[in-house]
């Protein structure tokens, strides 16, 4: 199911990349389910399984290695984690890129792509309340990504490389539309 496959590439990729695998997808699901005013899929029966499957596969690998190192879990969470995103972690900075800079860098990372993405926002913006299910999902996981990373204190240049499926994902809707409303016109 849709829901144990999830929690299984979230564990994953949390033991991978930390709690960023986690907050980046979740808070999109989150925003999304509100967003289309779906309550009933919070309370789906197969999430409480597919949340047991994530800690069996996340929870061993750290409980082990704190009881080796005491203290790792303190620093991982809290520094690594939470002090990375204030700014605070490591100590004397993490020559973090202000806004003006990390846009230029996402722009030109999402090369040559990010040509068409005046068209796509226009485009987003008028069909914005007939926009439906996986649009409107890449814009939600797009725009948490992005936003989530022009807040922290702590932007690196490949920082960006998470908004790149949704955003490819955009963009591709958005050729498909150009094609297929010339097809129309013809």
């Amino acid at each position: 199911r849709f829901c144990y496959g999830l929690f299984i590439f979230l564990a994953l990729g949390a033991m991978v990349r930390g709690l960023l695998a986690l907050v980046f997808p979740l808070a999109a699901i989150f925003i999304f389910i509100i967003l289309q005013k779906d309550f009933r899929l919070i309370w789906r029966k197969e999430w409480l399984g597919a949340f047991l499957v994530f800690w069996i596969i996340f929870l061993p690998w750290h409980v082990l290695v704190e009881m080796q190192y005491p203290g790792f879990l303190k620093i991982y969470f809290l520094y690594n984690h939470v002090g990375r995103f204030l700014g605070q972690y490591p100590p004397g900075g993490n020559n973090s890129w202000t806004f003006w800079p990390f846009l230029g860098v996402t722009v030109a990372g999402f090369f040559p792509w990010s040509f068409f993405l005046v068209g796509v926002i226009q485009t987003a913006i008028m069909r914005r309340k007939t926009m439906i299910g996986n649009t409107s999902f890449g814009w939600v996981w797009g725009s948490v990504t992005l936003f989530f990373i022009f807040l922290s204190n702590a932007k690196l240049e490949r920082y960006f490389l998470p908004a790149l499926p949704p955003l490819s994902l955009i963009v591709a809707d958005y050729f498909y539309s150009v094609v297929s409303c010339k097809n129309k016109i013809l």
